[in-house]
């Protein structure tokens, strides 16, 4: 008969062995030494009426589960980020009221538009030598901290040349006197408004004649764009 170091040696090594069957010679081995081990009667009580011969394979069986789960979960690869810190996306920023009512050059706008840094909407409406000119805003560009350029449509045209859904730009420069100008373009020029201010070109802000001091009013220009969302830490 083998004694209980025997059978835990045989169990031992059948369970590291990775077989999904009991061997007769190893149950019966372990059956042999289940009448001799004193368990405590708190525990084993229950199972005193059940035949012991089908526990075992299950009691067996869950524990070589539960060691693949172990193995399984060791040489799994692992996430650095798991648990690591995780920055908070940024919070969306509130669209503000830009522009106002102003004149440069003899040229009175009235810009009512609303914009959060990354987009734009509203209207620029204007007179240039006694004719109207609406521009429907709707997108903009930060050319420096103190420059914007915000875009849109003529959908009425007061420009010589320039038809109405042509392209058109109100530039607006911030400092003491604020600065404003106006730039057009055929709309063939660009397929979409993005574009379009994309491609107005720096001398259109910093060119000698095209922006000049504001002479009345003042404008609100857009807040800074939201800051990109922060991606989980890797």
């Amino acid at each position: 008969m083998s004694t209980e170091q025997d059978s835990t040696r045989i169990v031992r090594s059948w369970l590291e062995a990775g077989s999904t069957a009991i061997p007769d010679r190893v149950l019966d081995a372990v059956l042999a030494e289940l009448p001799s081990r004193r368990q405590r009667r708190s525990r084993w009580s229950l199972w005193r009426s059940l035949e012991m011969k089908p526990i075992f394979p299950i009691a067996v069986g869950a524990a070589a589960i539960l060691i693949a789960i172990v193995l399984g979960t060791r040489f799994l690869p692992s996430d650095s980020g798991v648990g690591g810190p995780i920055d908070s996306p940024s919070p969306s920023a509130t669209a503000q009221a830009v522009g106002g009512q102003f004149t440069f050059a003899g040229i009175p706008v009235d810009m009512d538009a609303s914009s959060d840094g990354s987009t734009l909407s509203g209207t620029a409406v204007g007179s240039y030598v006694g004719e109207a000119f609406t521009i429907e805003l709707q997108c903009l560009r930060q050319f420096d901290d103190q420059t914007w350029m915000l875009a849109g449509v003529l959908t009425e045209s007061a420009v010589p040349g320039q038809a109405a859904g042509s392209w058109a730009a109100v530039i607006i420069r911030d400092g003491s006197p604020q600065q404003a100008g106006i730039w057009t373009e055929a709309q063939a020029t660009a397929d979409d408004c993005a574009e379009f201010v994309r491609d107005i070109p720096d001398s259109a802000v910093e060119g000698p004649e095209m922006i000049g001091p504001i002479d009345i009013g003042s404008i609100t220009l857009p807040p800074a764009p939201p800051a990109p969302a922060a991606t989980p830490a890797s």
